[in-house]
């Protein structure tokens, strides 16, 4: 019996580490890539983490089940396979989507001029209890038919720059399809007066490179 207790200790102390280890990892990637890869739309990669997730939980709860570690009932026990699955996991699962999506994209890039709705920001948290941190938003028209409008993520310059601006506001977005067909933003300019980028100046070449350029409807 003390075997067996001293066994299931030593996987309790494992499934914590690894959920450490998890979310340090995690927080990581999610940091790197939402600042150099973008995603323009993350509900297929949300939705595919989440099916993940359900189902390394299933073989998980099923492999515990079978081997009696979650016989004992223990707190402490069901309390780490819940945070390791339901949390660390999808949390780990998403990060490491999010950057191979953009890093290992080896398709081409396309251009599109878009036109600002608005621009604001919002505390990170989403409250002002959790400190003065904000997040930059622009609400635009989208490039592609649908939605007709999308929001995109900015940095605090990109964001001083369009409250600067009152008329004619445009932003300059370039993307790429990405590795899990997960739009994502490989960089954008502010365009107050919607200049044609050099990309964009000769329409023969735009083909041929495969850009093209948003025309407002």
């Amino acid at each position: 019996m003390v075997d067996k207790n001293k066994d299931i200790d030593t996987k309790i102390v494992l499934l914590k580490i690894s959920a450490i280890a998890a979310f340090v990892i995690g927080s990581f990637f999610l940091v790197y890539s939402t600042e150099n890869y973008r995603i323009v739309d993350e509900n297929i990669i949300s939705l595919s983490v989440t099916i993940l997730t359900v189902i390394i939980g299933f073989i998980l709860i099923l492999k515990g089940i079978k081997s009696k570690f979650l016989k004992s009932y223990r707190a402490v026990d069901v309390t780490s396979w819940l945070v390791i699955n339901f949390i660390a996991t999808p949390y780990f699962l998403f990060s490491a989507g999010y950057i191979i999506n953009g890093a290992f994209d080896q398709q081409d890039e396309e251009t599109f001029d878009v036109k600002v709705e608005d621009a604001f920001k919002k505390y990170l948290y989403g409250n002002k209890g959790f400190g003065d941190k904000y997040s930059y938003q622009a609400k635009i028209k989208h490039w592609r038919k649908t939605p007709e409008f999308i929001q995109l993520r900015l940095n605090k310059d990109e964001y001083r720059e369009l409250s600067r601006i009152k008329k004619g506001r445009y932003i300059t977005v370039v993307t790429k399809p990405g590795l899990f067909n997960e739009e994502w933003v490989v960089q954008s300019t502010i365009n107050p007066v919607r200049k044609k980028s050099k990309a964009n100046t000769n329409e023969a070449e735009e083909n041929a490179n495969g850009l093209s350029l948003y025309e407002e409807s």
